[in-house]
Order: structure tokens, then C-alpha cells, then sequence
């Protein structure tokens, strides 16, 4: 690998350990209140604290019902920040690959092109000629012939 690529891998390991531990340090949220407006859990939050508002059961206080409410925004923002985080990883990644693929690609047509001149060279019954010849099957088979340009109409 290069000194630039291996820069690359770094900084992406080291996104997606922080990634990873900053997943682990949040704490679950409140089950039944995932899916609930962000904002509203909010508002609902500020009027337990006020006492404009009081809990439905008797059970908790609405200290503890606006602490929940808390905690399972701070997880959505969290799994919101942590889903956009991982989508820019992968992007990134994507574009350090096709990078990687387009230049491995390139060397092989080289090769295939090199091949050919010594094909020629050696002649028809030559094993870098039916090696060449090998190759040229492959190619189709992964990537078809290459259709013939058309004339053009004056």
C-alpha cells in the first residue's frame, strides 16, 4: 500500500472506532418512545420540569418521566448522527475502492496490451499467444465485445 492509502485506512479506522465507542457509551432509549417527534419529546420534557404537565401514572415522578424523555432524544440524535457518520465512511470508501479498482484495471490492460506486442512477436502457436488468447475470452465474458461504431449519415 501506498503512504496515501495507508493515511486513508487510518483516518477511517479511526472513524469508525470513535463510531463504535461513542455507540457504546449512550444509553438505550425508553422502549415505546423511539419512534416519537423529537420536538415533541422535547416540549413534553420542559412541561414535566415546569409542572404544566403531570405524569399520567403515579409511579414516577415527572422528573423521572422528562429524564426519559431526554435520554431517548440524546439516543435518537445520536443514531441520526451515527447513521450519517457511517453513510460518509462508506462513501468514502467507495471512492477510495473505484480509485483503487480503475488502477488495477489500467495495469491489466497494460498487461494485456504488452502481452499482445509479444504475441506478435513470437507468433501464433506461442504460449504467450494462447495466453493472450485466454485472456481475450475473459475479457468478453465479463465485459462483452465492444459494439462497432456505426457510420456516421453525412
Amino acid at each position: 500500500m501506498t503512504p496515501e492509502q495507508l493515511a486513508v485506512k487510518a483516518a477511517l479506522q479511526e472513524r469508525t472506532d470513535a463510531l463504535v465507542r461513542r455507540m457504546d457509551e449512550i444509553s438505550p432509549p425508553e422502549p415505546g418512545l423511539e419512534d416519537a417527534s423529537l420536538t415533541k419529546m422535547r416540549r413534553t420534557a420542559a412541561r414535566l420540569r415546569s409542572g404544566k404537565l403531570r405524569p399520567p401514572a403515579m409511579d414516577i415522578t415527572p422528573e423521572e418521566l422528562a429524564e426519559a424523555l431526554e435520554r431517548t432524544v440524546r439516543w435518537r440524535e445520536m443514531m441520526n448522527w451515527a447513521l450519517a457518520e457511517a453513510a460518509d465512511i462508506m462513501r468514502t470508501i467507495e471512492i477510495v475502492c473505484g480509485r483503487e479498482e480503475t488502477r488495477l484495471l489500467n495495469d491489466c490492460l497494460t498487461v494485456f496490451h504488452e502481452g499482445r506486442r509479444l504475441a506478435k512477436a513470437a507468433g501464433p502457436d506461442s504460449k504467450v499467444a494462447k495466453c493472450v488468447e485466454a485472456m481475450q475470452r475473459a475479457w468478453r465474458v465479463s465485459y462483452g465485445r465492444v459494439p462497432k461504431a456505426k457510420p456516421r449519415k453525412p
